[in-house]
């Protein structure tokens, strides 16, 4: 342009053109119109339009509009130094903006339009030198197209895989408290009955019984504080500990093989919660007197002598069936916990093994050697 023989005035004009284009073109591609909801542009007039907020199948915003009105009026601003020629030059890049700013239902057609404005100007002018900005649109609005099918697939993955992670936290939250609180709660439930037994014939055990209760339920809120936050780590022999004490108050002798300190770090915890939760439902529904905790380097084993699982089963069909029971709640619980871990969980009928006559239930933990 600067050699092209035009007068003063329309040289100048056409680099201040120039130049106010580049920074116009430049400050567009920072703005909300491309920035915001880039990736989602692509997606507006799909079929996974129906799954996007409001605001992601609005209209390009007017500011978009806005910058390409001034490209276009810099882009002419070159017209009276190099004629067609000099806003002909500047279709790939008016095209790169619109692929990024506009929707592609609007962006390709236009897209077309500009090579078809260039392709009419080259046979005006007659200099097929200007055919080559026209066609040149051609690749860089698939490259535009296809950077933004990446990165519009790569945001969704994104969103779903936060989406996932919600609900992983909200799976994890609810299976930890009912594995917590119902542990707890039983243990509240058998000493206030032990409380009221003991409230005519004891006054003084009774009254300890209910010390006792006051403190549970200060160590339930704690320990439900932590799980919310993600902060609890169960130890395998406080579980232990707690699980013999509430077993005891209830009446039932406990026999302990082994001990938690032969546990790995990595295995503690499946084992904390298998001890928990099986501790409960022995307080609860297994009517038994006696139970045997056997620990050891890569199994636990809890046997009880109560009705056994095939009779509680039989009386409630839901217990123990770790298809039919809703995810994260008491077996079923304990049953993902030991697959994420890699361990085997096993609950049985002690006459499974061959003695029929023996009543009761067996809870195994194993991993594999």
């Amino acid at each position: 342009m600067v050699f092209s023989g035009a007068p003063t005035a329309p040289t100048v004009l056409g680099l201040v053109s120039i130049a106010a284009f580049s920074a116009v073109y430049l400050a567009a591609f920072a703005s909300p119109a491309v920035s915001e909801g880039y990736p989602l542009h692509l997606r507006r007039s799909g079929a996974a339009g129906g799954d996007l907020p409001d605001s992601a199948r609005e209209e390009p915003a007017p500011l978009g509009l806005g910058y390409l009105g001034g490209l276009v009026i810099c882009t002419f601003g070159t017209l009276p130094a190099a004629g067609l020629n000099g806003p002909v030059n500047f279709i790939p890049f008016l095209a790169c903006f619109i692929a990024a700013a506009w929707p592609s239902r609007r962006s390709v057609p236009t897209a077309i339009s500009l090579i078809v404005i260039g392709t009419v100007a080259a046979l005006v002018e007659k200099t097929w030198g200007m055919l080559v900005p026209g066609f040149l649109v051609i690749p860089v609005v698939l490259s535009m197209l296809g950077t933004r099918i990446s990165v519009g697939i790569s945001d969704r993955e994104g969103h779903y895989r936060r989406a996932l992670g919600v609900a992983e936290e909200r799976e994890r939250v609810a299976r930890d408290l009912h594995d917590v609180l119902g542990h707890t709660l039983t243990a509240l439930t058998i000493r206030a009955q032990l409380a009221r037994a003991q409230l005519d014939s004891d006054p003084d055990a009774a009254r300890a019984e209910l010390e006792n209760i006051e403190n549970l339920t200060r160590t339930a809120l704690s320990e439900m504080r932590q799980t919310v936050s993600g902060m609890r780590v169960a130890d395998p022999a406080q579980e232990l500990a707690g699980m013999t004490e509430s077993l005891h108050t209830a009446g039932i002798d406990v026999v302990v093989v082994g001990s938690p300190s032969l546990l790995p770090d990595a295995r503690s915890g499946l084992v904390a919660w298998a001890l928990r939760e099986a501790g409960t439902n022995i307080a609860r529904h297994s009517g038994a007197g006696n139970v045997t905790v056997e620990l050891a380097r890569d199994r636990l084993r809890i046997t009880d002598d109560g009705v056994g699982i095939d009779a509680r089963r039989a009386a409630r069909p839901d217990v123990g069936r770790t298809t039919s029971a809703p995810a994260g709640q008491g077996l079923p619980g304990l049953a993902s916990r030991a697959e994420d871990a890699g361990a085997r969980f096993v609950v049985r009928d002690r006459g499974a093994a061959g003695a029929a006559s023996v009543t009761g239930t067996v809870v195994e933990v194993e991993w594999p050697r």
